[in-house]
């Protein structure tokens, strides 16, 4: 009997006997005729396709606050409101992504990238691209337009195909953000395989190797102003840094449960297991920090501290079931907090397209199906001062 890999899901499943339509007995999904021996496919024009499966999961001186203020005014959407997304028609074809079979979703704590962030870590950002290469294939656009689309930091992502490492060659990246007495941006870059041509790669960053440090070099990093301490861990295992500090505490990744702060790893636990892209944060008093006054201003966004009066962490995630769905939680610093913001959502949210939960001082919005652009200012409103 024949035995065939699926393209989907790379379960492994012997090839039925009879000729005709083959379903993977793991995912559900139909495999292409294409990609099926000539035996086993039915003589008949075409058949129906059933719906896409869902994902299963399996397991960033001035200049550089000026940056970071950019980043920070991006996530300000994300602290400040809930992700609406547009959902496409599922095209009648099927294609595969053009290097690879995609790996399944892991849970957000199980990403690797996180264990190497410095451990006074404040804001973690994650993207595993492979879901959203599944997605922009069935809505029929460019995965770089969609980055563009949710807010997320396409720049970075095209700055790095230039170097010659295309957001599919990318397994997961991570981004962490230190605000308590400094900006301390960490980046975290793990890919599928090794660069092809590390020549051009470093040239496109214009690499600067550090005599003083054995491993350690200078880099431009795509969409930063200023250069940036660079460790290449292994071929497939990239460390970046505003600061070599940081730096040294990301070269070996953390063993132990607590590799971030409780609160922190408290905030990621509230995610989807599925999100594939996501953005979580803890602190007891963002209002107060200096640092965040400070790129609130460098934003043009005065009014940013004021909207996180009341709110200690964050956790906002995009996950495909199997159309783009927005999840983020919220916690609440005290009881007057909290009640203020249930009253808010109950007269900002509704339709059936959204859901609100209730877990001790823990909110939970869950949208679907709307559009991001109407979404966001209901959102934002939600953190009204």
């Amino acid at each position: 009997m024949n035995s065939l890999v699926c393209p989907f899901c790379n379960t492994p499943f012997d090839l039925p006997g009879v000729p005709g339509r083959v379903v993977c007995p793991r995912c559900g999904e139909a495999i292409p005729a294409k990609l099926l021996p000539a035996a086993t496919v039915a003589p008949r024009a075409s058949e129906d396709r059933p719906a896409p499966p869902e994902v299963a999961p399996a397991t960033s001186g001035s200049r550089i606050a000026r940056k970071v203020a950019v980043l920070l005014a991006a996530a300000a959407v994300a602290l400040g409101g809930v992700w609406y997304f547009t959902v496409g028609k599922p095209p009648e074809t099927v294609s595969t992504l053009p290097l690879f079979s995609p790996p399944p979703t892991r849970p957000p704590m199980a990403l690797t990238a996180l264990r190497h962030l410095p451990p006074d870590t404040q804001i973690v950002a994650a993207l595993q691209p492979s879901p959203l290469f599944q997605y922009a294939d069935r809505v029929g656009k460019k995965p770089e337009t969609l980055l563009a689309e949710l807010g997320l930091p396409a720049g970075l992502f095209e700055g790095l195909a230039k170097a010659g490492i295309p957001l599919q060659q990318i397994d997961h990246a991570a981004v962490g953000l230190g605000l308590a007495d400094s900006i301390k941006l960490s980046v975290v870059l793990y890919l599928r395989k090794p660069v092809e041509n590390e020549g051009h790669f470093r040239e496109v960053l214009k690499v600067r190797q550090n005599a003083d440090k054995p491993g350690r070099a200078t880099a431009d990093l795509p969409g930063l102003p200023i250069p940036v301490e660079m460790h290449k861990i292994d071929g497939t295992t990239y460390l970046f840094s505003s600061d070599g500090q940081a730096l040294d505490a990301m070269l070996k990744p953390q063993e132990n449960a607590n590799f971030l702060k409780a609160g922190l790893r408290e905030s990621i636990g509230k995610l989807d297991s599925a999100s594939f892209a996501w953005v979580a944060t803890d602190h007891q008093n963002w209002a107060d920090l200096p640092t965040v006054k400070l790129l609130a201003a460098l934003a043009k966004r005065e009014e940013f501290p004021k909207r996180l009066k009341g709110m200690r962490a964050l956790a906002l995630g995009l996950t495909l079931r199997p159309d783009l769905n927005g999840v983020m939680a919220v916690r609440l610093a005290d009881a007057a907090a909290a009640a203020e913001f249930d009253a808010r959502a109950k007269a900002k949210l509704g339709g059936p397209d959204t859901m609100f939960a209730v877990d001790n001082d823990w909110r939970t919005v869950q949208v679907a199906g709307s559009s991001f652009a109407n979404g966001v200012p209901s959102g934002l409103a939600l953190f009204d001062p």
